[in-house]
């Protein structure tokens, strides 16, 4: 004999809900697995007609300058680190990088406000790996 419950019916309220919430929850468990996976590991083969150097002025050189020393004005605004000094290069490693450039940041770091917009719908994954490789060819060498 059926259950007279109306919330077990198989068309319930009820159910249809924990069905969309379920469904949301994959989504959203899809899209951050997407995230995850654009922000991981080191730079991978750069497609040779990356011109890293054009994309890094087009969407950082503004506060970066033009080799990474934040020698503007937004820069010293925001006290963004000096990417050309050995601690800068040790301080970050590839991930934390990649994550700033696909989600952007948004802190505050010894009473200095720091916020930089993301470029997930702006850069392709080889355009961010090419900016990794630019940054890294930064770093001092001994």
């Amino acid at each position: 004999m059926p259950d007279p419950d109306p919330a077990k019916a198989v068309g319930s309220k009820e159910s249809v809900m924990k069905k969309r919430l379920l469904l949301t929850g994959v989504i959203v468990a899809a899209g951050l697995a997407a995230v995850i996976a654009s922000v991981g590991g080191a730079p991978q083969a750069v497609a040779a007609d990356i011109d890293a150097a054009k994309v890094w002025v087009a969407k950082c050189n503004k506060c970066h300058g033009d080799t990474g020393k934040a020698d503007t004005k937004m820069g010293e605004k925001m006290a963004v680190g000096n990417m050309t000094t050995a601690e800068w290069q040790k301080k970050y490693d590839d991930v934390a990088i990649k994550k700033a450039v696909v989600v952007g940041v948004d802190k505050t770091e010894n009473g200095v406000k720091k916020k930089m917009k993301g470029y997930k719908d702006e850069l392709k994954p080889e355009e961010i790996d090419a900016l990794l490789a630019l940054i890294r060819s930064w770093a001092p060498k001994n």
